[in-house]
């Protein structure tokens, strides 16, 4: 199990966690290696940044994640009250020391090993950020980690790379017959110019 020091879950989410392993491998379902507690702020109402998240952490643990769950898709881990079979954790190599979200990545290599992510009924109440610079960093910090798992976990597959040169492509061409008319300015027909240079070399 994962926590953060200034965690406060459910009293009986340990419990829940156990009784809820033991029902899954009762129904033969052994491939389920991690349980996702929900999340919240037990700091809501401090501010209107801290409300702005809670609303966020509320659409994403209550509505979105239990929604990837019962479509059986890859279910990126919170960065805390994360229940794990530990020798899956282990087969994993654990998380990844260079990836800024390594949480979100362990989720999505689970999937990849044939494991499974399920939602437990259980909401462990955190502290929200309250301050915008320190938002600012921590946001950073989580989209670039969501880049980093995308890019790691696609960089192999040649269909996405093939889509987008095509598209690059089109625009290309669309630019080239139609946008670089005598009567555009110089300073957008180099903006354009440039543009078609960037189509060609991602195309």
């Amino acid at each position: 199990m994962i926590f953060d020091a200034e965690d406060q879950p459910d009293r009986d989410q340990l419990k829940k966690a156990v009784v809820a392993f033991r029902r899954l491998e009762a129904e033969g379902k052994t491939k389920v290696a991690c349980l996702q507690a929900k999340l919240n702020y037990f700091n809501s109402h401090q501010n209107a940044l801290t409300k702005f998240f809670t609303l966020e952490y509320t659409n994403w643990f209550d509505l979105f994640l239990p929604g990837l769950h019962a479509v059986h898709t890859p279910i990126p881990l919170g960065g805390t009250s994360n229940h794990f079979h530990t020798e899956v954790l282990r087969q994993m190599d654990g998380w990844d020391p260079f990836n800024v979200t390594e949480d979100c990545d362990l989720g999505i290599r689970l999937a990849r090993h044939g494991y499974a992510t399920e939602v437990l009924d259980s909401t462990t109440w955190e502290e929200a950020n309250c301050r915008l610079g320190n938002w600012v960093r921590q946001r950073s910090r989580w989209i670039k980690g969501y880049f980093q798992t995308h890019l790691s976990h696609t960089r192999e597959a040649f269909l996405p790379g093939l889509v987008l040169g095509g598209i690059f492509l089109l625009l290309y061409k669309v630019l080239e017959q139609d946008l670089l008319a005598p009567s555009l300015g110089d300073d957008l027909r180099k903006v354009i110019q440039f543009f078609k240079f960037l189509c060609l070399v991602l195309a």
